[in-house]
């Protein structure tokens, strides 16, 4: 069924497609009081009389307590939903503090693999120069020369482990920049669920009063249709156009 019930302060409660609001609108630029609109049979009707209005203020006074519970429930949700937002604000400036650290780490890291991958380059060919100089059978002169090889290797790979031991404590002196700039992250991460427990909570009860709103909106429609049938009966009901 269509009806729309319109109180003079602006608020309209209505069923129904809502093709009939222009309508509605329209009849209230005529009016000085409340009144309901409503459509039966397809002809349209209107109810203005005091009495009768009172009548559907009743009906619909625990809705706008239902109502007037969830916008306060609303606000709440906003309340705890601001603190989130500022918590999640102050997530996204540490976890930007902690960008330069974790990029000099990246790099630090990339470093780092391509010194091992150079060390092993070098330890596989002293292994390989070992092995000959142990099996080879070879002359004085060469087997001075591979000792020379040797040896320059193994300068070399003394001198590559001072430089990752040095890129080691490096990275160990990032990582506990990095370990710094993130240790507030849990402290915020401990606030954001702490602050998401009350939004739980409201959210729970807006669910409980949206219940309850759905179920009060079934006895309003079977109130505005038993209403409407006596006031067509009754001639409180008249044509919408006179």
């Amino acid at each position: 069924m269509a009806y729309a019930f319109v109180r003079q302060g602006g608020k309209i409660s209505c069923s129904g497609s809502g093709d009939y609001i222009g309508e509605v609108k329209e009849l209230r630029k005529n009016k000085t009081g409340d009144f309901l609109w409503f459509r039966d049979k397809g002809k349209a009707y209107v109810v203005e009389d005091p009495t009768e209005i009172a009548k559907l203020r009743e009906l619909f006074r625990p809705m706008e307590e239902f109502g007037k519970q969830m916008d306060k429930l609303g606000q709440e949700m906003k309340i705890h939903g601001d603190k989130m937002k500022m918590l999640g604000q102050e997530m996204k400036a540490t976890t930007k503090h902690g960008e330069p650290h974790s990029k000099a780490m990246g790099t630090l890291g990339k470093q780092m693999g391509t010194m091992g991958k150079d060390l092993g380059s070098l330890e596989k060919r002293h292994a390989t120069l070992e092995r000959r100089l142990d099996h080879a059978k070879l002359s004085n002169s060469d087997e001075k020369a591979l000792k020379q090889q040797m040896e320059d290797l193994d300068k070399q790979i003394d001198a590559l482990g001072t430089q990752m031991d040095a890129l080691g404590k490096s990275m160990d002196e990032q990582g506990r920049k990095l370990d710094e700039a993130h240790n507030p992250m849990e402290a915020i991460g401990q606030k954001m669920d702490e602050a998401g427990k009350p939004m739980a909570d409201v959210g729970t009860r807006m669910e409980a009063v949206g219940a309850l709103m759905e179920k009060e909106g079934h006895q309003i429609e079977e109130g505005i249709r038993k209403f409407t049938q006596e006031a067509l009966a009754n001639g409180k009901a008249v044509p919408a156009g006179r």
